[in-house]
């Protein structure tokens, strides 16, 4: 016996939204995949000098900032480019030294004291709003730090 074309359509259809309807579960294994995955590739595309990690290490201010670096400035003063994204800039080749890219710096205590230094200076400090084409959308939220 043959179902009606009708009738098969919709078995077909109850079973699709069946299957799809069911919840899609992600393992803790599937992120942290997901996670080193990143990390390696961020390690490997970042290029890092022992000399600048150095530098940054020896020269950040208690507050988190480089003397060298204009906080100042504001999105007006440079459009193609905002002094201050090099803090973050810093912070990314610091993080890359810190997980291993540079064995010398490799967990190395004071290389993550700077590190919460200059993060603590930026999130104490409104640069701006996510999403409202600021300096901080495109230095921070661009492809060459993301």
């Amino acid at each position: 016996m043959r179902l009606p074309a009708t009738v098969f359509i919709r078995l077909v259809t109850a079973s699709l939204l069946t299957f799809l309807s069911r919840p899609t579960f992600v393992h803790a294994n599937d992120i942290n995949v997901i996670y080193s995955r990143q990390v390696d590739f961020t390690i490997r595309s970042t290029s890092v000098s022992e000399h600048d990690i150095g530098d940054y290490v020896a020269n950040i201010r208690s507050d988190g900032t480089w003397a060298d670096i204009n906080y100042s400035a504001g999105c007006t003063a440079r459009r193609s480019s905002w002094p201050a994204g090099d803090h973050w800039t810093r912070i990314l080749k610091m993080a890359v030294a810190y997980k291993g890219k540079l064995a010398e710096y490799k967990d190395k205590p004071q290389l993550l004291s700077a590190l919460r230094l200059a993060m603590g200076y930026w999130f104490t400090n409104d640069f701006g709003t996510i999403g409202d084409n600021s300096c901080m959308d495109r230095e921070i939220m661009g492809p060459k730090l993301v």
